[in-house]
């Protein structure tokens, strides 16, 4: 199938490609099924090496807007979905089948506009991009740096606010109009699409891109100096992160001022757990229904911060030795309303 997807490729071509860029296609024809299936088990995955080669190498004539290059990417995306469903027609309903081939679009939609970025040269570069680009540069903030970006935005006739938003739109299939009556930044060269606004006007402006389409999900950054773009964006992509995990509730708009001790909590997966397994192993040693009594009751203490008995109230627990208290100990005094101050947030 691999030579047929090859061949027809080479069909639509406009020039004829030379040996690298015959390579660059079939490995493009066996990577892409490949890489879009290693996308659906994990989100972080990248395009791979051949993927990649295909998209940036000088493959084609670069003269005109690049048809051959995306008219490849095109018939290749044709093929990888004659691939997956002749493999999986017989084993999936329609339902998940449909979802499949939303997916791929999804990801077929991501090459094209990694296409459409490796076309541009330095040169092509708009000051539009330059502006998006110098935001998202995660520089030490100076005053020096606000000044740089004040002249960037002059170029593009958008006024560099004093405190800034970052959201990240969530979108199916391909990124609808997003319409506002405020000046924004918007770019698209992957899903989320990123779009840049004033701070004081951001609750309006994702009010209005949310009626833009059914689906779409916004989450909006802490407001921020133009200067520590790169850092809200970071906290956007994450919150976005996290409604996919279950972590955070898939409203269609995510505020991160909202979930801010869920961003922190996530920012380093490494450091929560060595301190979850460090702060909690009493509670951790003990058996699963007697871990269920006690996580309650301490849940009902630190949302009360009362007494144990108002404590074992609001839980519906009954007093028994807490083994999370001080070093762990278990004994019969070591109750939850020993609980020591230290431990107060």
């Amino acid at each position: 199938m691999s030579a047929r997807a090859t061949g027809d490729v080479l069909a639509q071509l406009d020039t004829t490609p030379g040996p690298v860029a015959l390579d660059a296609i079939e490995g493009a024809v066996v990577a892409v099924p490949q890489q879009f299936l290693a996308a659906l088990a994990d989100s972080e995955v990248t395009h791979g090496a051949a993927v990649t080669r295909f998209l940036d190498l000088n493959l084609f004539d670069r003269s005109d807007d690049g048809s051959d290059l995306r008219r490849s990417l095109r018939t290749i995306g044709r093929h990888t979905w004659r691939l997956l469903y002749l493999a999986s027609a017989d084993v999936l309903d329609t339902a998940p089948l449909g979802l499949l081939g939303e997916a791929l679009l999804s990801y077929l939609g991501d090459l094209d506009r990694r296409a459409a970025r490796s076309l541009q040269t330095d040169d092509k570069l708009t000051d539009y991009d330059h502006l998006i680009e110098a935001l998202l540069t995660d520089e030490p903030d100076s005053e020096a740096r606000m000044e740089e970006l004040a002249a960037d935005s002059l170029g593009v006739d958008w006024t560099l606010p004093t405190s800034i938003v970052v959201m990240r739109v969530k979108y199916h299939g391909t990124l609808p109009t997003l319409r506002t009556t405020h000046d924004i930044l918007i770019q698209d060269l992957g899903n989320p699409a990123l779009v840049i606004c004033d701070a004081e006007v951001a609750a309006e402006v994702a009010a209005q891109i949310k009626q833009a389409a059914p689906g779409l999900r916004v989450a909006i950054s802490l407001p921020m100096p133009p200067t520590q773009a790169a850092a809200a964006d970071r906290w956007a992509l994450r919150a976005l992160a996290l409604v996919d995990a279950g972590v955070i509730p898939p409203h269609p708009i995510v505020r991160c001022r909202d979930h801010v001790t869920h961003l922190w909590l996530h920012a380093e997966p490494m450091l929560r757990r060595q301190l979850t397994q460090e702060l909690l192993t009493p509670l951790l040693a003990e058996s699963s229904n007697s871990r269920e009594i006690l996580s309650e009751t301490m849940l009902a203490w630190l949302e009360s911060r009362d007494s144990a008995p108002r404590s074992q109230t609001d839980s519906g627990s009954t007093p028994r030795p807490c083994a999370i208290a001080g070093a762990g100990s278990t004994s019969s005094s070591a109750t939850c309303s020993t609980i020591p101050s230290s431990w107060s947030p």
